[in-house]
């Protein structure tokens, strides 16, 4: 009968219902609006509270009537309100709430023969595997960062707006505040990534700035380093110097960086002092999804040497090693 797409996608049935899209991250676009009917698509994916402070109370009044639900689809993700929901529908013996589980290997139409291929590269007992392909809520044991010290670090970071719950990232730099920058550079496939932490606090320090490009090459690169460190406060900058790495930070030589270079045993203490600061709530970030997943992904890897190593078993790990970076220097006294 009648199409809209803005402010916001609806259609008006000729039967007298309406569909209305509404974005699950932005709280306050949906509060106070009554519905029959809720399906949150990407469940997992929702910021924490939204579900039971915002979406729920929707069925208040409606909830009563015939056919009156919420239908909460995801894939796996952390555990969070929608992990929480599922262990309740799993183990409820009322009837009110029900669970379903079904995996790629469910789909009458997948293709199996690469479904096999993936699982046989990442292993059956991988993350991405048993994640994303198995759709079962699973923490690796060969995680480096566990997933509550993840969470700690999202749920606590100061850049959210109280009233509707959006993250406030990047920020400006402020008088009197102290910084950091973490660079880690990139070559061909991989990204560059400059991470700024608010390092005022010596016992707590937050991002504040990220920045990912992709094939630019190292003018860009090296403008970008400058940039953030004449605006944040001439901010400290370690740099990435294995490799090519070196001679960026001799072009540099003007913001007087320091260079890192990674070996097996330095890549392992930068890393671990990472995990320490989520370990001990010291860190901040924001809740993005290419920071979180790549300190999810980031793991263990025994070598057949018998060497451990690690590195990122999906995607990149460069915002992981920024991140490291900036955090040394924010370490230190």
């Amino acid at each position: 009968k009648k199409i809209t797409d803005f402010p916001f996608p609806s259609i008006q049935l000729i039967n007298g219902s309406a569909c209305h899209a509404r974005g699950g991250n932005s709280p306050q676009y949906i509060r106070g609006k009554p519905a029959h009917l809720v399906i949150e698509d990407e469940a997992a994916f929702i910021k924490e509270g939204v579900h039971p402070n915002v979406i729920e109370p929707m069925l208040t009044v409606t909830g009563k009537m015939d056919g009156s639900a919420i239908l909460r689809i995801s894939t796996p993700f952390g555990q969070g309100d929608f992990f929480d929901g599922a262990e309740a529908a799993r183990k409820d013996q009322s009837g009110r709430s029900r669970f379903f589980h079904f995996s790629s290997l469910d789909n009458p139409h997948a293709d199996k023969e690469r479904l096999f291929r993936v699982r046989d590269r990442y292993g059956e007992d991988s993350l991405i595997w048993q994640t994303e392909y198995l759709a079962n809520f699973a923490a690796s044991d060969l995680a480096v960062f566990a997933w509550a010290d993840i969470k700690a670090a999202y749920e606590g970071y100061p850049g959210i707006n109280k009233e509707n719950g959006s993250v406030l990232f990047p920020q400006k730099a402020q008088s009197g505040h102290r910084y950091t920058q973490g660079v880690d550079l990139a070559n061909r496939r991989d990204y560059f990534v400059s991470a700024m932490l608010d390092a005022s606090d010596p016992l707590y320090a937050y991002m504040v700035r990220m920045d990912r490009l992709q094939q630019k090459g190292y003018a860009t690169y090296k403008s970008i380093v400058r940039a953030n460190y004449n605006a944040y406060n001439s901010s400290p900058t370690m740099i990435d110097a294995t490799s090519l790495g070196e001679s960026v930070v001799e072009d540099l030589g003007d913001i007087n960086p320091e260079g890192f270079i990674y070996t097996g045993t330095s890549k392992f203490d930068i890393v671990h002092n990472l995990v320490r600061m989520f370990n001990e709530r010291r860190i901040g970030i924001p809740f993005l999804r290419d920071i979180v997943d790549e300190l999810r992904y980031f793991e263990y890897e025994m070598t057949p040497a018998g060497k451990l190593k690690m590195e990122a078993r999906q995607g990149h790990d460069d915002i992981v090693m920024a991140l490291a970076l900036a955090a040394s220097l924010a370490s230190r006294p």
